[in-house]
């Protein structure tokens, strides 16, 4: 697993991505692809305007479906971003917080052995990841008509 945040023009990005060397246990790949789907679900859920407890309450929907439903507890699930690193943790008691148009936003699905993290902006169309996929698998998640771009498990056999 590897998770970095970076800066750049002093504006501040994170993201993670996770190597295997041969073929992951069964359990990996089941974490990997309910912290996929639960940013996916995150993501997708942060429209401007839309209030961080509404975010909340979907991801935390989508874990009660699964094998996993405690794992937001691990470690913070997001935080906005920026000039800081961390601007501010977003926590279920802020309930006057809503998403920000432009305002990048770093969502983290922690399960078990596995990280999916990235750096978006909440836009109308759907979120902007500004932390590429580029030249990684990629799970394509569709999440209440707005497809999410997830990274997958790149898998190194040699």
């Amino acid at each position: 697993l590897i998770q970095a945040t970076v800066r750049r023009h002093g504006l501040h990005a994170t993201a993670s991505r996770m190597i295997s060397l041969g073929d992951p246990p069964d359990v990996i790949r089941a974490e990997m692809e309910c912290a996929c789907r639960w940013t996916a679900v995150l993501m997708a859920a942060s429209t401007p305007g839309t209030k961080w407890p509404d975010v909340w309450d979907r991801g935390l929907k989508f874990l009660q479906a699964t094998n996993f439903e405690h794992e937001w507890r691990s470690m913070p699930i997001g935080w906005f971003t920026g000039y800081r690193a961390v601007e501010s943790f977003l926590i279920p008691a802020d309930t006057t917080r809503a998403m920000e148009e432009a305002v990048p936003v770093v969502w983290l699905g922690n399960i078990g052995g596995v990280t999916c993290a990235d750096t978006m902006l909440p836009a109308p169309a759907g979120p902007q990841i500004v932390t590429s996929i580029e030249m990684w698998p990629i799970k394509r998640v569709k999440v209440a008509g707005v497809t999410v771009d997830r990274p997958d498990i790149l898998i190194r056999t040699n």
